[in-house]
């Protein structure tokens, strides 16, 4: 991390301090009655990247957990391949 602004949103990636993704996410998931009760979809017909919760309090409960428990670090992306 060098403090270096980064000008546009495709520049930036973001990196997870301790905990780590993989942490945060298992852990959520573990207090959540693990990864086999937690239902996802993929955009429900609709363009979409990646997975969402489908249930709508758990996914409220994930961003309040998010917002207390991560540490991102956004760093630049030195070779985005987005424009």
């Amino acid at each position: 991390m060098t403090g270096e602004l980064i000008k546009q949103k495709h520049q930036a990636d973001t990196r997870h301090l301790s905990p780590t993704w993989g942490e945060l996410t298992e852990d959520f998931a573990n207090t959540h009655g693990g990864w086999s009760a937690i239902e996802t979809h993929s955009g429900n017909g609709y363009i979409f990247v990646g997975r969402d919760v489908e249930d709508e309090a758990l996914r409220n409960q994930w961003l309040d957990y998010y917002d207390a428990t991560a540490n991102p670090a956004y760093v630049k992306n030195e070779s985005p391949e987005r424009i």
